[in-house]
């Protein structure tokens, strides 16, 4: 009896007979020394937008503020909708909230009570307010514009604004007695870069600190209540951000490190000040083959235990399994990637964008449908194989779980395929049942597999009925081996 060995990291290879096995709309579970392999979650539509792929979102007090093409929305606890007013463009947007309580009827607040919110996109820097959203004010003299920057973020009371020359401005440096949680500033409260030249992409706050990202370096800075600018450069990385949107882990929610594509290319999670490469061949693969970093989307999520980190492209998406360490894909129905790509936590869920028809989706692990639309999990094997050996196979046992079908999908089963020259062709897939509801112990087999060549063989797995499953193995009982080339 030979066992197959599955893969606890998706590797395709470049070419066929290169790769190690695949993960898709799949991904590999610890469970003490043992694993299993089982499908990633679902999402459930919740909201209809329909106005463009989504741009980003903030939550607010209980409302979701979420940007789509031109414009703003808010989304409630029960999920009803407002618009709240034009949002100009259509890349994404960064958007920060500070801690201020306003008083009755504010111009500049979200509502009485609530915080200034701040939204920086293509187009400009806007405040939302009361009364829909307006262009971001002078200073209090009248004297100074924000200029153009190119992502806000917030921390101890102050709104941050880094700009591609590498400036970096600080909110609530005026010289009245309010010294935070404003939307004015000073001439001389900022500071700027300098640690290398080129362009500065993005700023962000994580772990008490704020992150200025570069096209080659990062810098990192501390509060020391000075003034007029009230940080100071703690720490510079040596490595930059390969571009803007293709970095996530400083949101509400996540409470793991920040995670980026680097300027080389790579992968790297923020381990301190340490950026640990934690990328693949096949995922740095992926991101050399996009037409650049403009088109790449950094996301996360958390579901049972397990924070996930997404990064997607045009035809691809690569996700980060935070507690396993290991890496699987996913591709939606009709693509060659996640339909998802923005992700903000609010009413208990992960809250998701959809890039096919702008709706918001509520990320569900029970859930076996995207939108609607079935998850298909993909599991392939590594090669069994003994070069320059060839093989006579015999049939093939699958260890799944059976018995999980539903009323409403009570022949549940998965279809089973194999490769016996790398991955150059597949046989014809076999559907085999995994048992109606409470049905346990269906054997789940392949009577004959043929004949193996030289690359030895792979088998596939897949599973698109609406049913949790696990694989934890395979085994082919009878194998003949004819020495020799």
């Amino acid at each position: 009896m030979a066992s197959l060995v599955f893969p606890t990291s998706s590797s395709p290879g470049a070419i066929a007979g290169e790769g190690n096995g695949r993960l898709i709309n799949s991904m590999v579970f610890q469970d003490g020394a043992d694993s299993r392999w089982g499908p990633t979650p679902g999402a459930d539509r919740v909201a209809a937008l329909g106005v463009g792929a989504p741009r980003g979102g903030l939550l607010v007090g209980d409302a979701l503020l979420l940007a789509r093409l031109n414009s703003l929305f808010a989304l409630n606890a029960g999920y009803l909708q407002s618009p709240i007013g034009v949002l100009p463009g259509l890349q994404p947007v960064t958007m920060a909230r500070d801690n201020y309580f306003a008083p009755a009827n504010d111009p500049q607040a979200i509502a009485t009570g609530g915080p200034h919110v701040v939204a920086v996109t293509e187009s400009g820097v806007f405040i939302v307010t009361i009364g829909g959203i307006l262009p971001y004010p002078a200073n209090s003299s009248g004297k100074t514009q924000i200029g153009a920057p190119n992502s806000v973020a917030f921390q101890d009371g102050y709104f941050f604004f880094l700009y591609d020359d590498g400036t970096l401005r600080a909110t609530g440096t005026n010289t009245n007695s309010q010294t935070s949680n404003t939307l004015d500033f000073n001439d001389q409260g900022y500071t700027k870069c300098q640690s290398a030249s080129g362009t500065w992409r993005r700023v962000t706050a994580a772990a008490d600190q704020i992150w200025c990202f570069g096209d080659s370096t990062i810098e990192v800075y501390s509060d020391q209540a000075l003034s007029p600018f009230p940080y100071s450069r703690a720490q510079v990385i040596p490595i930059g951000l390969y571009g803007r949107w293709c970095i996530a882990g400083w949101e509400s929610g996540w409470s793991g490190s920040q995670i980026f594509v680097a300027s080389d290319g790579t992968v790297r999670l923020m381990n301190g000040y340490t950026p640990q490469p934690i990328s693949t061949r096949p995922v740095e693969r992926a991101i050399a083959a996009a037409a650049g970093p403009s088109v790449l989307r950094a996301s996360v999520y958390t579901h049972g235990g397990q924070a996930i980190w997404s990064l997607s492209g045009p035809g691809f998406t690569w996700e980060y399994n935070v507690t396993s360490q290991q890496w699987h894909e996913r591709a939606s129905q009709g693509l060659s990637r996640w339909r998802a790509e923005t992700s903000v936590r609010a009413f208990g869920k992960w809250m998701l964008g959809d890039i096919v028809d702008g709706s918001v989706l509520a990320l569900n692990p029970d859930a076996r449908t995207e939108n609607g639309a079935p998850v298909v999990a993909r599991i392939e094997s590594a090669p069994l194989r003994n070069f320059p050996d060839r093989m006579r196979l015999g049939g093939l046992t699958l260890d799944i779980t059976t018995g999980q079908g539903l009323p409403t999908a009570p022949d549940a089963s998965c279809l089973i395929n194999w490769t016996v020259n790398g991955g150059g062709s597949w046989a014809q897939a076999l559907q085999r049942k995994i048992g109606g509801p409470g049905l346990y112990g269906v054997p789940v087999r392949v009577g004959d597999l043929g004949r193996s060549g030289r690359d030895g063989v792979q088998i596939g797995v897949t599973v698109s009925d609406p049913v949790m499953f696990s694989l934890r193995s395979a085994a082919l009982p009878s194998i003949v081996t004819r020495k020799g080339s």
